[in-house]
């Protein structure tokens, strides 16, 4: 695996972790309040949801190729 793969993985997952953190607080303060989800905020929690599963599965179509790629190097 190349070197800066990495850090480039964990840079995401650090910025993608304090988005779900943020957007998981904001649902709560609204709970709490009674108030509901202001339009700006229920529209960010969507982006953030597609946005993991589209992450999600281009990881695995990296991880996917890379196997190939690899097996085909071994034979």
């Amino acid at each position: 695996m190349k070197p800066w793969l990495d850090l480039k993985w964990l840079a995401l997952a650090i910025v993608g972790t304090v988005l779900i953190l943020l957007t998981l607080g904001a649902v709560v303060r609204a709970f709490n309040s009674g108030e509901g989800l202001e339009p700006g905020i229920a529209s960010a929690a969507f982006a953030l949801l597609g946005a993991m599963v589209a992450g999600s599965l281009g990881a695995t179509a990296i991880t996917k190729k890379d196997k190939d790629e690899r097996s085909q190097e071994e034979d």
